[in-house]
């Protein structure tokens, strides 16, 4: 199973199809490349967020997962459940999710993503924008059953921030699918949370990038003789724009600054 923490409390997960047993049978839909020769992942300027109106009977938290189980089967639910969303093409040889990404949030306040078509493709979700829109779906129906979304939007905004810095660079604003259709999706749990929705700029990136080079151009790899006494540190300067890298805060930095002080004498 291919999956990515990241952020640990509350907890952020990103799980890919391998991951979430997406039928292999089934070829994965969307284009990675317009007809003018760009990018779809650089077209993409607004997020686009629907629910998928999934719930299960006599479920009595409709809209809250329980753990990775019950995500992973709504994430194959979803690879069969539109099959008129297939080019007429391949109708009765394939199929997949309409959407870019899946979100489930979680008991326990986390947010787990499930890959859907793929960040770097386009969708099936709004018609119109399936190319500059980046379709996330929120598992459940968020206009039949309340539920108060507070808890998590900081995760959403944590995973927003952290896949326009890694894929989506031209994300510009949230949206919601009725803005541009004759809908209540997303439903009016989420409609009442979405203007807090937003994108973050990646805390001390360019600082980490900076002191890495630092690091780099002194050859300060060979004044290392104990690994371990630079910890986390150690670690955010070789993967420094790495997505596995630790959140760092400012006095971490300020540590981090410090000790290659220290190192170059």
């Amino acid at each position: 199973m291919t999956t990515l923490t990241i952020q640990q409390r509350p907890r952020v997960l990103f799980v890919d199809r391998n991951g979430w047993g997406a039928d292999p049978e089934l070829q994965r839909l969307g284009y990675m490349v317009t007809r003018d020769g760009s990018l779809v992942a650089d077209k993409k300027t607004k997020w686009l967020h629907h629910h998928d109106v999934i719930v299960l009977p006599n479920d009595p938290t409709p809209n809250v997962y329980e753990n990775l189980v019950e995500c992973f089967l709504r994430g194959r639910r979803l690879q069969t459940i539109r099959p008129d969303l297939v080019p007429e093409s391949l109708r009765g040889q394939t199929s997949d999710v309409p959407y870019n990404e899946m979100l489930f949030p979680m008991l326990d306040g986390g947010l787990v993503i499930l890959e859907g078509r793929g960040y770097d493709r386009t969708g099936a979700h709004t018609r119109g924008h399936n190319t500059e829109g980046h379709g996330t779906s929120w598992a459940g129906n968020h206009q039949k059953y309340a539920l108060a979304m507070s808890p998590w939007v900081e995760p959403f905004n944590v995973y927003a921030t952290w896949r326009k810095a890694h894929g989506l660079p031209n994300l510009e604003t949230q949206e919601l699918h009725l803005n541009y259709s004759a809908t209540a999706c997303p439903g009016t749990n989420l409609v009442r949370v979405a203007p807090r929705f937003t994108y973050r700029e990646e805390p001390y990136m360019d600082e980490l990038e900076e002191l890495k080079a630092r690091f780099d151009s002194h050859n300060l790899w060979e004044h290392i003789v104990r690994p371990a006494v630079v910890g986390k540190f150690f670690q955010a300067i070789a993967a420094a724009t790495d997505p596995r890298s630790p959140r760092l805060t400012a006095e971490d930095v300020a540590q981090l600054k410090h000790f290659i002080d220290k190192l170059q004498g």
